[in-house]
């Protein structure tokens, strides 16, 4: 028979289950910390030295080319041009050419814009505001003067990733991708010489580099699946097979 001891020890017993149940139905102390505030006690604190990028590499030419794909001639016009164009709205937190020299970097190396936040000395955010704004005057400035050198390149072609979750029914092994260490699914973009998208087809293995996934586009030709104007063509990278209707960028050590 139950006693009045074991009747009170029931009871603390279910009071500090109750806590218990309450206490799991809590936020964590941390659950609305970003996860830079979680690592760092001083996160909020920390203040971004800039780093002037390019007064050290300009010193380098061999080592400018390889990052940016342009001589250090060839970039200070790049500069002129791209000086002429912007609307300038107060104090930028660094310089035209860093500016500049940072979005060749992205679009020649692909680097993550954590490692160009830290190499610079800025934020993330305004790495971002920065290729943002960038990428589409330099565009308007250099797109011009190509286009008179390949008369008949009409339009381009790129691969682009779209991260998933990991598959739970079909072999996840298919759709990661050694590139960009993660599950994904693949999409071949071809644009026109006004940017805009003329086809895409999406679907491709994340396993699968840009090569193969051109392939199973189909054939692309005057009076094919894709039809297409002869004696034109679209550029691509050099991953992709060079010949028709594909033309491909020259390799480092292909220019002599």
């Amino acid at each position: 028979m139950c006693n009045a001891n074991d009747d009170m020890y029931f009871l603390i017993l279910l009071q500090n289950f109750r806590q218990y149940l309450i206490s799991r139905r809590r936020p964590p102390i941390l659950y609305n910390f970003s996860i830079r505030s979680r690592i760092l006690d001083n996160a909020d604190g920390d203040e971004f030295i800039v780093n002037d990028v390019y007064s050290v590499v300009i010193q380098r030419p061999y080592e400018f080319w390889i990052l940016t794909g342009e001589s250090t001639t060839s970039f200070q016009n790049i500069v002129i041009d791209v000086s002429q164009n912007l609307n300038l709205h107060g104090k930028e937190i660094t310089s035209v050419q860093n500016r500049i020299l940072l979005t060749l970097i992205w679009l020649r190396q692909y680097p993550t814009y954590t490692l160009l936040s830290m190499s610079f000395g800025i934020s993330i955010a305004t790495v971002g505001l920065i290729i943002k704004k960038m990428w589409i005057i330099l565009w308007e400035i250099c797109a011009p003067n190509v286009r008179p050198e390949m008369p008949n390149v009409v339009g381009m072609i790129y691969g682009t990733s779209h991260e998933i979750r990991i598959p739970s029914k079909e072999p996840h092994q298919d759709f990661y991708s050694g590139n960009s260490k993660y599950h994904c699914i693949h999409s071949q973009v071809i644009c026109d010489n006004d940017k805009k998208i003329c086809y895409i087809h999406s679907g491709f293995l994340g396993h699968d580099n840009d090569a193969n996934a051109y392939h199973r586009i189909g054939p692309i030709g005057p009076g094919d699946a894709l039809d297409f104007p002869p004696q034109c063509y679209i550029l691509a990278e050099s991953i992709y097979p060079n010949g028709y209707p594909i033309v491909t960028f020259f390799k480092s050590v292909e220019i002599i």
